[in-house]
């Protein structure tokens, strides 16, 4: 069962707004290994977009791994048909070329006029995925769509999603759907031995970037959440601290491991 909300973000605008109110709706079939959605504008019952999204072209890609956001921005609605790679949000909303759509209809309601920014140079996401395991299908992630900003009050977005999905109002930020990571260790001779534990119990890896201190390994196997790496201490001093950065593929900031030699 996926769960979809609703987002806001600065850089998604519905720009160039002609009417006075607009209502948005997004029409979302969610199954094992594929998504379809539809945008319609309910003013007049135009399509603004479609977008057929395959499972396995997520996981085919490089930078696929559990914890992991995928983001779909406006340049798939006015660019040829090559998807082109953008960040939104480095290291969070990863935009590559793993789309199948199609162009329904150019409407100027996707395109942010402010300053005179061209469509081309504007990120409006209007769909963004988070696959919180390695081996989730498409019903066990959280599936974001974009809504007017904040201040839009006269503006709506409605979702309608295919029986056994959850949609929710909450407008949930990124990071807060990430798993929690703890880490404790114990120091043995010139190592520390290090566990993590991970609220997600499917996940596979959790990812190490070394601050201070040499790592035996930096990719960590996860069994039920749990997994171990070493920190070798052989060239650190009494009183200094070692240091290690945990987390996932595209995000290694999720908990900062400290430990003093002794």
């Amino acid at each position: 069962m996926a769960i979809i909300s609703k987002f806001r973000n600065s850089n998604n605008r519905f720009g160039s707004i002609t009417t006075d109110t607009l209502q948005l709706e997004y029409d979302l079939q969610i199954y094992t290994n594929t998504i379809d959605i539809t945008l319609t504008n309910k003013n007049d019952d135009t399509q603004l977009f479609q977008l057929h999204l395959d499972l396995q072209k997520f996981k085919d890609n490089s930078k696929f791994s559990g914890q992991s956001w995928f983001g779909i921005n406006n340049h798939i609605l006015y660019e040829n048909d090559e998807f082109i790679s953008d960040l939104v949000t480095p290291s969070v909303i990863d935009l590559i070329n793993l789309l199948e759509y199609s162009k329904v209809n150019k409407n100027n309601i996707l395109v942010d006029t402010k300053d005179g920014v061209s469509a081309s140079n504007t990120h409006l996401v209007p769909v963004r995925i988070f696959f919180p395991y390695e081996s989730c299908d498409f019903t066990d992630c959280i599936i974001q769509v974009a809504a007017p900003e904040a201040g839009d009050l006269d503006h709506s977005v409605t979702i309608v999603t295919n029986s056994g999905n959850t949609v929710v109002e909450d407008f949930i930020t990124w990071k807060d759907y990430f798993a929690t990571i703890t880490a404790t260790g114990t120091i043995s001779g010139d190592n520390i031995n290090v566990t993590i534990n991970v609220s997600e119990p499917n996940l596979e890896y959790v990812y190490l970037e070394p601050v201070v201190g040499i790592l035996d390994k930096l990719k960590v196997k996860l069994t039920n959440g749990s997994g171990t790496f070493n920190i070798k201490t052989d060239t650190l001093s009494v009183g200094e601290i070692a240091e290690v950065k945990i987390g996932y593929k595209t995000y290694t900031n999720a908990l900062t491991y400290t430990k003093t030699i002794e």
